[in-house]
């Protein structure tokens, strides 16, 4: 994943994203998180 975000450049070779691509990733330590924000 850190590879495709950008935030890992690779080690060798190249990485090709297709077009119209929208990266959305989620804090899975939710340190971003606010608490009081609901799913609605």
């Amino acid at each position: 994943m850190n590879l495709l975000t950008g935030a890992l450049a690779p080690d060798s070779g190249t990485i090709k994203l297709g077009t119209s691509l929208q990266m959305m990733t989620l804090d899975q330590r939710c340190a971003s998180l606010d608490p009081s924000w609901t799913l609605k």
